[in-house]
């Protein structure tokens, strides 16, 4: 009995053949219920996936993304930090400046003295050592005249701290005169 669907099937069959002979591949031939069926022997699987190349490349753009991140938020926390130190420095001489007035307001502007590195308390006592507020060392000298017009005192307040940096201050300068 012949097959219906054979001329059919040959045709198929010598176009497929065709076109395999076209792209030079390794063929087969099966014939099988007098079909002739071909396919491709030999040939590579198509890679999926990544190599390890491109792994370790991939993993270096994310180190040194991380890595520069990291420096940066450090670099931020140090300047905030450094930020806020100077603020406490600045307001330290200026409370020390204004104890120096208090000072000058009831005892009078002769008892303004300070040859060296001196410190008015919460009661406005004198101690002849700087002290230490937080991580700050504040203490003030007068000078007289020093810059100032005669008769006037010359007074300088100086917070100073040290960091990974260096040895910074905050210095504040100022005439006390007579103004009673």
């Amino acid at each position: 009995m012949e097959n219906p669907f054979q001329n059919s099937y040959s045709v198929i069959a010598r176009s497929l053949r065709r076109d395999n002979l076209k792209r030079k591949t390794d063929r087969h031939s099966l014939d099988k219920l007098g079909l002739t069926m071909t396919f491709e022997i030999g040939s590579k699987p198509k890679r999926t996936g990544q190599s390890l190349i491109e792994i370790l490349i991939a993993i270096s753009a994310i180190t040194i993304v991380l890595v520069s991140l990291v420096a940066a938020a450090t670099r931020s926390l140090s300047g905030s930090v450094s930020a806020r130190t100077q603020a406490l420095a600045t307001k330290s001489s200026e409370e020390q400046m204004e104890k120096i007035r208090a000072f000058r307001d009831r005892n009078g502007l002769a008892n303004i003295t300070c040859a060296d590195k001196c410190f008015l308390d919460d009661s406005l006592t004198k101690l002849a050592s700087p002290q230490n507020i937080d991580v700050l060392s504040v203490w003030f000298t007068v000078v007289v005249p020093g810059s100032c017009p005669v008769g006037n005192r010359q007074v300088t307040v100086i917070s100073q701290w040290t960091d990974g940096v260096g040895t910074h201050q905050a210095k504040l300068v100022s005439c006390f005169s007579v103004w009673k």
